[in-house]
């Protein structure tokens, strides 16, 4: 390799060639950098490693790139080329950022929006990418957006089950997985979520349907309410 003096050249099968990763420009006879989607780079630059863990996590993005790029370096030292990010889902929105220290309008919407990132030991970078599904169906399972659902609640997949971690989705209903063991509440109480919360009267405030302790009843409005077809008696 140290023969091959041009940039992005390697010594393959004792040629210089176009070293992995890279392309040949026939016309101008050299090798030139490609990013990993093939496509053409913007421009070079430099990852900006940083050891103050604080300032990682509240930055956005540590390296030279603009936004909506990140630094695809050649290893040591920290240069390379800038790459586009690719959101998941849909195109990111270059208005809003994932700055800890951005005002608050300016910050990634967490209705319609989140912020990917990624990372490495020292570096990072964010974009704020759309969602494929909102609240309050947030869950995207083949091609579909689903409700999520807690513990006992009717389900169609595991990610409904608050994210499939300690829960599945057995037989249309979200239950422990082996090995876990639902919370165990007062009497008074009935466990939601990750809490056990008190159990409520018709007209009281609420924040689950479960706490209105009746199937005709749901909480609704933040008040534990009668369903459409029932009345109070």
């Amino acid at each position: 390799d140290t023969h091959c003096v041009d940039p992005f050249n390697a010594c393959i099968g004792g040629k210089c060639q176009c070293a992995p990763g890279t392309h040949r420009d026939q016309a101008k006879g050299r090798c030139f950098a490609v990013c990993p989607d093939g496509i053409a780079p913007l421009q070079t630059c430099r990852r900006l490693f940083i050891n103050d863990v604080d300032m990682l996590d509240n930055a956005a993005t540590t390296d030279s790139c603009p936004i909506g790029y990140r630094c695809v370096t050649y290893g040591s030292p920290y240069i390379g080329h800038c790459c586009k990010v690719r959101c998941p889902y849909g195109e990111p929105d270059l208005s809003q950022s994932c700055d800890a220290g951005a005002q608050e309008e300016q910050k990634c919407r967490p209705l319609t929006h989140f912020c990917m990132t990624l990372s490495e030991p020292g570096w990072k970078t964010s974009i704020c990418c759309p969602k494929p599904c909102r609240d309050p169906l947030p869950v995207y399972h083949n091609g579909q957006c689903l409700s999520i659902a807690h513990r006992d609640d009717p389900c169609q997949t595991d990610l409904q089950c608050e994210g499939g971690v300690t829960m599945a989705c057995v037989l249309g209903q979200c239950e422990c997985k082996l090995g876990f063991q639902p919370r165990r509440c007062p009497l008074e109480e009935v466990p939601v979520i990750d809490r056990c919360l008190k159990k409520v009267e018709l007209g009281e405030r609420c924040v689950s349907s479960k706490q209105c302790g009746d199937a005709a009843a749901e909480c609704r409005f933040g008040i534990c309410q009668c369903l459409c077809t029932f009345k109070q008696t």
